[in-house]
């Protein structure tokens, strides 16, 4: 179920500051006329820098599409590049690139559902951690999360293992398992092998 309305981002005035809503933030939905109560995420804003009480949001409970609105976002920046407000790159930005909540484990292991993995305050890349799984044979080690992107048309997944002294077993896998999941409720997972 999904639903696309106007409203007024309350966090620019002062005092609201505490309404502040980003993109997966959860939603409760009261709607009066289907007489139904639903959780649904914010999945898509196109932000109204002008007049922000006309800023439209999209509220989903499923994954609508993998990406549909890059031209939306190209239109944008043109019409904004032309009055010289912001820039095509400056617009993009906008929008989050990494949909991950504590991608670099900065907060722990807060965000992600844990079997097996712990956090290392040493070996951080891109901040202050990183997660670590130390590999047992037969046994499956998993960190996971879910995500609601549907701002683009593709998307990049990254990662860095350390795989110094790494052996693998007969059926070992190291790598990230995606599942897609579409708005009519069918799926599709890709396995994308690191080692």
């Amino acid at each position: 179920m999904s639903y696309v309305l106007s409203a007024m981002d309350l966090s620019v005035l002062t005092g609201y500051e505490h309404e502040a809503w980003d993109l997966g933030d959860t939603v409760l939905v009261q709607d009066r006329e289907l007489n139904l109560t639903i959780r649904t995420r914010v999945i898509r804003r196109e932000y109204n820098l002008q007049e922000p009480w006309k800023t439209v949001i999209e509220l989903s409970t499923k994954l609508r599409e993998l990406g549909d609105s890059t031209a939306a976002w190209d239109k944008a920046a043109d019409t904004l590049s032309q009055v010289d407000v912001l820039d095509r790159q400056e617009i993009k930005d906008m929008v989050p690139f990494n949909h991950l909540l504590n991608s670099r484990a900065d907060n722990g292991l807060a965000y992600w559902l844990n079997s097996g993995f712990e956090l290392d305050t040493e070996n951080g890349v891109s901040g202050t951690a990183c997660f670590k799984a130390v590999g047992v044979s037969g046994m499956t080690k998993s960190l996971s999360q879910t995500v609601y992107p549907v701002n683009r048309k593709s998307y990049t997944f990254s990662a860095q293992i350390a795989s110094e002294d790494l052996e693998k077993g007969p059926s070992g896998q190291v790598g990230i398992q995606v599942i897609f999941e579409f708005e009519d409720g069918s799926t599709e997972t890709r396995f994308i092998d690191l080692f």
